[in-house]
Formats: C-alpha cells, structure tokens, sequence
C-alpha cells in the first residue's frame, strides 16, 4: 500500500456502448442494434462530451487517467467522434479507448489495469458515459482514503466510497435546458469508487448495491458529488420517485454552478 492513501492512481472507468454481458434479456444481436442506433449514439456522443468529459476536465485534481471501454463494432464515425473528444481533451497518456468484442467487460477492465502497471492498488471510479462528477470528486476521494488509511490493509479490502447525494438532469431532448432534480441513495452506482489490487477485485465484476454492504464501506452525505442524465437513450429504467426533489432554478442554482461549473454550457446552448 501507498504510504500516502491519498495518492494512489485514479482510474476513471466509462463504458460506451460497449456490448457486454448484462442484465437485458434480449439477444446479442438486438443489443447492438439498440446501442449503435444513430440517434442514441449522437445523444451518448453529445451527453460523453458535455457532462461526463467536461467534469473530468473540470476536476481540481487532475491525477487520473481515464479508461472508455467500446465495442470493436463501434461504427467508425461514432469512434471517429468519440476519439476527437478525449484528443481535444487530455494528453495521449491520460486517457485509454479501449475496443473489445463482446464479453465481460470485468475481464477487460482487468487486463488494462494489470497491462498499464498502475500500482499495488487501485482507485476505481465508475462513471458512466452521460454522468458527471462535482469538480472536487477526486480532490474529496484522495481526503476520504487518507482519513479510512487502516480500512485499506489487504485483509480488508476491497473498500468503498459511496457518494450518496447528486442531481438528476431531466432532458425532454438535447436543445432544451433540462429539469433539475436533488435525490440520496445511500448506495448507487454513480462515482462509485472502490480501492483494491488490479488482479482482485473489480468494479465492473460487482453487485453496486450488495458488495459495498457487504465489503467495507463509508457512505458519504454532505455536499451533491454527480449528476446523472434521464432521456429518451437510457441503458437502464430510471424511476422518479418521492426522492427527487426538484430544484427551482435548475441549472442556475448557486449550489450546482459553483460544484458543476461546466453545466453552464448546458444553459448557454438551450
């Protein structure tokens, strides 16, 4: 283990339409017609650009590479748009496109961490590819490890980090601001975040709502850490429920421009 918790590497982990094995009970073939679908694939491109790209490069601390795992039946232009995106915004050496066939994408995960020699352990972040983080996520991650340093002996890992309150982002399409919503779960997959050795556990390969539970885990409160996007292209059913609480001036409350500067973009553009 690192001497410092704190500054051990950060792996920021995306998935894009990549066609992995997964809870949807359709066949394979179906699958990929949903994901390479034209339309979804120019809201995902659109949404990967302006949230989830955007709040990495907005992060206070900047010490992580970013690994997007696709499918190597990606259509050409869609990877010709997504290599531009991460071009345009990191040094070659910060981010990873990493193209599989379909599979598990545990085991790709895996032989990228074991192949890029990060370290003994590692910070691995979940994000998907149409959700931010707050511009001090990786800031308050290296805080929260360097507090729980006795949590990370190997007889107890892997260990968690679980941010539990974010915003939900409404879009009816991707012309209009959208609505705004503040919700907890003490558990969710959002910036989920888990320290462990490259060849042990994974966080592409875990329960995100059993294995924290189950494992060591510090649930974090206090101040929103995401933003995660509802439309019309979603992989999974979001529900609104009771917890989402609405938030008057949307895109224009203090809270969420000062924490998530680049959602101004987001109101310039509607």
């Amino acid at each position: 283990m690192s001497n410092n918790p704190g500054n051990l590497p950060n792996l920021v982990i995306t998935r894009f339409s990549f066609v992995g094995n997964s809870g949807w009970k359709i066949p394979v073939e179906d699958r990929e017609k949903i994901l390479f679908d034209r339309a979804r694939l120019e809201m995902r491109l659109w949404l990967f650009e302006r949230i989830t790209v955007a709040s990495l490069l907005a992060q206070t601390d900047q010490s992580f590479h970013h690994y997007i795992l696709t499918s190597d039946r990606l259509p050409d232009w869609a990877l010709a748009r997504l290599s531009a995106i991460c071009e345009a915004a990191y040094p070659e050496d910060r981010y990873t496109i990493d193209r599989q066939p379909s599979g598990n994408a545990r085991k790709f995960l895996r032989l990228f961490m074991l192949r890029k020699r990060l370290g003994d352990l590692v910070v691995q972040i979940v994000l998907d590819d149409d959700d931010g983080l707050a511009s001090d996520f990786i800031e308050s991650v290296a805080r929260q490890l360097t507090a729980a340093e006795d949590r990370l002996s190997p007889e107890l890992l892997p260990f968690f980090l679980s941010f539990s309150k974010g915003y939900g982002l409404v879009f009816s399409d991707n012309t209009q601001a959208p609505e705004v919503f503040q919700h907890r779960y003490p558990y969710i997959n959002l910036g989920l975040t888990m320290v462990d050795a490259p060849a042990a556990s994974n966080i592409l390969a875990i329960d995100h709502l059993a294995a924290p539970k189950k494992a060591g885990c510090v649930p974090i409160g206090g101040e929103p850490m995401f933003v995660r996007s509802v439309h019309g292209f979603n992989d999974s059913r979001v529900a609104q429920t009771e917890r989402w609480k609405p938030v008057p001036g949307g895109l224009t409350d203090p809270e969420l421009a000062t924490r998530f500067p680049y959602m101004a973009k987001l109101l310039a553009e509607a």
